[in-house]
């Protein structure tokens, strides 16, 4: 995936390298509250769903938007110079706790990682631009430590995440950030249309 045709000639119209790259962030923003729209729609409709009742239309319209969303991390996985984590870096060590390893991640690498250990595994989330750095810094420092590292961007279990949308809180602030709850009962009277 790169960027569209409409996208591209924006891209090329661009006067400078300062125009250049406000085009490109617009376009990462736009595809941001996509996600961020479908998220909250999503949220908003888990409060309403009978659980019991797989074959209810807002079950279906639930399961739908999971579906759409990842479809959607997935694309934005593959945008250019995006800032998603689109690596997932997973494993154990027998001898340092995964807290520990967490922790000087953060330290080191700050924003370009998000760490999700569990008491018994090691998981940390990486932007695609990082990942050889990430792996190199474990290697030197964790030598107890083994892991494996999984691509997101077309896997079908697993997707990029987009540390600012995260979580269903997270997609809530930022739609409440950009004043998006219009856009997001919109897109919901569309989908129960």
């Amino acid at each position: 995936m790169s960027y569209t045709n409409k996208e591209h000639d924006a891209l090329v119209s661009c006067k400078d390298k300062a125009d250049f790259e406000a085009t490109k962030a617009g376009f990462m923003l736009e595809r941001k509250i996509e996600i961020a729209v479908a998220m909250k729609a999503q949220h908003m409709l888990y409060n309403d769903i009978n659980f019991d009742d797989s074959f209810d239309k807002l079950t279906l319209l639930y399961r739908g938007l999971s579906s759409t969303i990842d479809n959607k991390l997935r694309s934005y996985g593959h945008f250019p110079d995006n800032d998603a984590m689109t690596h997932q870096l997973s494993g154990y060590d027998s001898e340092v706790d995964h807290y520990d390893i967490d922790r000087n991640l953060e330290r080191v690498f700050g924003d370009d990682v998000m760490t999700d250990s569990e008491s018994g595994m090691f998981v940390v989330m990486v932007k695609n631009d990082r990942v050889d750095e990430v792996k190199a810094y474990l290697k030197g420092h964790f030598h107890t430590l083994t892991f494996d590292v999984r691509d997101n961007r077309d896997d079908a279990i697993f997707t990029p995440t987009i540390k600012e949308l995260s979580n269903w809180p997270k997609a809530d602030e930022f739609v409440k950030e950009y004043g998006l709850i219009g856009k997001v009962n919109r897109f919901l009277d569309k989908l129960n249309s």
